[in-house]
């Protein structure tokens, strides 16, 4: 290989993605970077924040433009993620390009989901019940153009779920790399208990299908099962951790059709996770047949949940899949190497 690139990453850190894909890249001994522009519940104490929440307008402005010329002279390669560059409208893309910068972007949900897409060809509407995203057309017609933009100078794109793979088919599908092996460890906790602790952490409550949850768990109770369900919002990652620890059970999200990040650290604890999985997006997906997650949707919520209550060896056998399933899938590490030799393809 040529020189050693020096890679930057940003401008966000959903689900602690980009922190840790570079610092596995430092592991490998690459001058590689993590910039995020304002705070996050992830604990980046290796990478950097511009701490842009916290400035008005004219002082994000100059932050990012200085930003923006010292990164120019830095880097050589520029990853970016949730469809989100350093200039607003993305304006820095063509100058980059100009200049022989290598471009690229991980998508990973809803950055270029479109919702009247979604509807279309999916049999569970994932914005019926969530108040908070009002996608219109037009704003669909945007969000399609952007990704056009986007696929016009980046040398290549990467989906993390892979119904993005139906709206963007140049992107190749990555698993998630955003857990911490060594933080996200096993801790025993498979004993019997007077009450079963089952976890659900939503980014999003009407996207990952809280309600469901909460119907299932209030189904259980009526019918005498001893659980108790915990809702952790807008918690740091490292108390995330320590509530994820105590939990018997974790149900990640229930609509979207696939599992995120949050499913990855509760398999490295070996804890059993409910998930909807739409089958339908497994030729996608070359691990799929592994995944060691219990498939559930709405429908059948209640009674995938009443089984795992009643069956404490199951548990404990989906808990040692899923550890080793994320070592084999979800390993930083072995992305990162990935991600190395494709920043390396000369394009």
């Amino acid at each position: 290989m040529n020189k050693k690139l020096r890679i930057l990453h940003c401008p966000v850190n959903v689900a602690g993605l980009s922190w840790n894909i570079s610092k596995a890249e430092r592991k490998l001994g690459y001058d590689s970077d993590c910039v995020i522009f304002e705070n996050s519940l992830i604990d980046y104490s290796d990478s950097h924040s511009l701490n842009l929440d916290k400035k008005n307008f004219i002082a994000r402005f100059v932050i990012i433009f200085l930003f923006f010329l010292k990164a120019i002279r830095k880097y050589d390669v520029f990853h970016f993620y949730y469809a989100r560059t350093i200039l607003p409208f993305s304006l820095d893309l063509p100058i980059l390009k100009i200049l022989g910068k290598k471009l690229f972007f991980t998508f990973q949900g809803s950055d270029i989901r479109r919702r009247y897409y979604f509807k279309k060809h999916f049999k569970i509407d994932i914005y019926k019940n969530c108040k908070t995203i009002k996608h219109s057309r037009i704003f669909d017609f945007f969000r399609f153009l952007r990704l056009k933009y986007i696929l016009f100078f980046a040398n290549k794109t990467f989906i993390l779920n892979p119904d993005l793979k139906l709206i963007s088919p140049s992107s190749e599908m990555i698993p998630y790399g955003s857990v911490d092996l060594e933080k996200w460890n096993f801790v025993s906790n498979h004993q019997k208990k007077d009450k079963i602790v089952i976890l659900h952490a939503p980014s999003n409550r009407g996207i990952k299908g809280t309600k469901y949850v909460t119907e299932a768990i209030l189904k259980l109770k009526e019918n005498g099962y001893p659980v108790e369900l915990k809702i952790i919002e807008n918690t740091e990652n490292n108390k995330l951790r320590e509530f994820c620890k105590e939990a018997d059970i974790v149900i990640d999200q229930i609509l979207i059709g696939w599992y995120g990040g949050f499913a990855v650290e509760a398999m490295a604890l070996e804890k059993p996770v409910v998930s909807y999985l739409n089958e339908d997006l497994f030729p996608f997906v070359y691990f799929a047949d592994d995944i060691p997650i219990i498939n559930a949707n709405p429908n059948n919520l209640y009674d995938k949940l009443k089984h795992l209550i009643e069956n404490l060896d199951q548990r404990e056998i989906l808990g040692k899949k899923g550890r080793k399933f994320v070592e084999l899938h979800h390993n930083p590490l072995i992305i990162a190497k990935k991600l190395i030799g494709e920043y390396y393809i000369k394009n």
